[in-house]
């Protein structure tokens, strides 16, 4: 079977098709266009950070057992994006005294277009998926804690080498 963005041409040899947006996160000198949404307390993003032995991340302090928002502002286009593929790749890590947890990564509005990500705590993950994301009803972008009480005052969720992909 072919992988996303390959296709076979005349005679059967494969042509790649290439994603016609894509963005790669780059958290060495700062937060890169990323912001928490919360209702109260507010949630302030910080990077470059060490986090987990690992250098220049995103981080993200948790608030008591707050579900929250961390979305990359500007990415995502409602109307020249739905209907398309994403192809994302991301290292995850929740700093936490809990067995870890699950985080969605969203796509649209806050409820839509959810992928469950399974982040052990404590330790670096590698996540990677494609999703097909149909009708978009907002432009977020992101991932979003699924369940608060997993996380409490003095936990930090991570993020480090963020990569998404369109395509047609």
């Amino acid at each position: 079977m072919l992988g996303l963005g390959v296709s076979l041409g005349r005679g059967g040899a494969p042509q790649v098709q290439e994603p016609y947006k894509e963005y790669a996160s780059d958290f060495s000198s700062g937060v890169d266009g990323w912001e928490a949404i919360t209702d109260d307390p507010p949630i302030t993003p910080t990077a470059p950070t060490t986090l987990g032995g690992v250098d220049d991340a995103l981080v993200f302090p948790v608030a008591s057992d707050l579900v929250f928002i961390m979305r990359k502002v500007g990415l995502l286009s409602q109307a020249g994006d739905s209907n398309k593929t994403m192809q994302v790749t991301a290292d995850v890590y929740i700093e936490s005294s809990t067995s870890g947890g699950t985080l969605q990564h969203i796509a649209g509005s806050f409820f839509s277009n959810a992928t469950n990500l399974t982040v052990s705590a404590n330790a670096w993950t590698t996540v990677s998926f494609t999703q097909e994301l149909g009708s978009l009803t907002g432009s977020t972008l992101g991932f979003k804690t699924v369940n608060s009480t997993l996380l409490s005052d003095g936990d930090r969720i991570g993020i480090k080498n963020y990569v998404v992909k369109f395509y047609d």
